[in-house]
């Protein structure tokens, strides 16, 4: 096995919009705390090769996957389908939703493509090494569950009293799993793969740039060992930073980021030293089991937002309006105001699904009733890799993991953005995540769709 790493910075310019933040109105960048990166490692296994990337970014369309897997097929020989590109899904960074700018897009697209080439310059022989440790923090499910039936969201400065909640927080995926990946010659780390279900927005009160915890983690791993350190998110779509309900600062994030970096330390050095072959093939007895198998699937779009579709003369629904200019800038929606994240009336979610079918941001999916996406099952020895394009809950992912016998992940966030996922439970029961927005588009069948769709991938030969 042969691999190389690489990184380069995707941090933007000060005045550009924030991505992710909770405040009312769209906030601009106001100065830079730390830079954000794109961190690429390339795998070589005989003639396989794959490329795996995390961008400290909220989201990454697919569109902008399909530009980044071009250049680099166009200057390696690692082929497109077997380019993977997760966002860390930073709310920290610059807006990659309603209000990106395009110029920055297009500017790090050859950015992460560069990196990717860097990564496959620099091959050497490796040694993978897997683990995985239970921790205590960061993470805590957002939703409880109140004895009157509601669901309430764990806020700042709000947490329901015990008295009336049915049973506290659900779930949380206290796993941190980790791979080492370290050179032959000398068994020093190059770099580590790690993955741990959490959002990373920790600093939502902050207006400076940052890669949150998980950008501080990383950081400070590569200070500690000269090793780069990609993050992944697990299925944390209802998982929130402890941090979220009393302490939105910068400072906070970075503490939780170094501490969390800890964490992954702590768990490289309980690795066992690998000698001969990688831990991670033992079970498959060779150094040079690669593989990865994609397949797409198709989700239906929720009723909610063809009710609202404005329909010409003869009832059929009507194009997206002509000349619209991608939100760059905050935009202007059908009652005057001003696009924001939070759930608004379905008319003006109708809009801002328009303006991001025109920025290629979605498919056309108000003409089709549907999106489809892209999932993935990577193969490293006996260690599993299921990537995922959008925002997962924390049940889903227990669900698909619990019957899968040898070590798997799940890398969400990775190759598309469609928004969340949620349990068909959490629809009756309502809540932020299953209202009709721009970003929760799917109905409740999305659960059994992408559940069955994953455990297919996972147990094919």
């Amino acid at each position: 096995m042969n691999a190389g790493c690489a990184r380069v910075s995707i941090t933007p310019a000060t005045g550009l919009y924030f991505g992710g933040k909770t405040h009312a109105d769209p906030i601009r960048i106001s100065h830079i705390c730390s830079d954000i990166f794109a961190r690429a490692v390339v795998f070589q296994a005989a003639k396989i090769k794959l490329a795996l990337v995390n961008v400290e970014l909220c989201y990454f369309h697919a569109h902008w996957v399909s530009k980044v897997r071009a250049l680099v097929a166009a200057q390696t020989d690692i082929p497109a389908t077997n380019i993977c590109i997760a966002a860390t899904h930073n709310h920290s960074g610059p807006d990659t939703f309603l209000y990106f700018d395009r110029d920055y897009v297009e500017g790090i697209i050859p950015k992460i493509a560069k990196a990717v080439c860097e990564a496959d310059l620099g091959l050497k022989p490796v040694r993978l090494v897997a683990g995985s440790m239970p921790i205590l923090g960061p993470a805590t499910n957002r939703r409880i569950k109140m004895k009157d039936g509601s669901i309430r969201m764990r806020a700042i400065g709000f947490v329901p009293p015990p008295s009336e909640q049915v049973a506290g927080p659900g779930p949380v995926d206290r796993e941190l799993r980790l791979l080492r990946i370290e050179s032959s010659a000398d068994a020093k780390p190059i770099a580590f793969l790690c993955n741990y279900a959490c959002h990373a927005s920790v600093a939502l009160e902050s207006t400076c740039v940052s890669g949150d915890f998980p950008g501080y983690a990383a950081q400070f791993v590569e200070r500690e060992t000269g090793a780069y350190l990609l993050f992944t998110a697990g299925a944390s779509a209802n998982i929130n930073p402890v941090a979220f309900c009393h302490n939105r600062s910068d400072v906070e994030a970075r503490r939780i980021g170094e501490e969390f970096g800890m964490g992954v330390l702590a768990l490289a050095n309980k690795l066992p030293v690998a000698s001969g072959q990688s831990s991670v093939d033992r079970s498959s007895g060779s150094d040079n089991s690669m593989s990865i198998i994609s397949k797409r699937i198709a989700f239906p779009i929720r009723k909610e937002f063809f009710g609202s579709r404005r329909h010409d003369a003869d009832g059929r629904p009507q194009p997206p309006s002509k000349g619209i200019t991608p939100p760059a800038q905050p935009m202007e929606l059908p009652d005057g105001s001003e696009a924001r994240f939070y759930p608004s009336s379905i008319e003006v979610e109708v809009e801002k699904i328009r303006r991001m079918e025109q920025a290629s941001i979605l498919p056309p999916v108000l003409a089709t009733g549907r999106i489809s996406s892209e999932i993935s099952r990577i193969t490293l020895g006996n260690l599993t890799l299921l990537t995922l394009p959008g925002e997962l809950f924390v049940e889903i992912g227990l669900a698909i993991l619990a019957p899968t016998p040898s070590p798997c992940w799940i890398m969400s966030h990775a190759n598309d953005a469609i928004g969340y996922i949620p349990t068909a439970e959490a629809f009756a029961e309502g809540g932020y995540e299953s209202a009709p927005f721009a970003l929760s588009l799917l109905t409740p069948e999305a659960e059994s769709i992408v559940r069955n769709a994953a455990l297919e991938l996972l147990s094919r030969k």
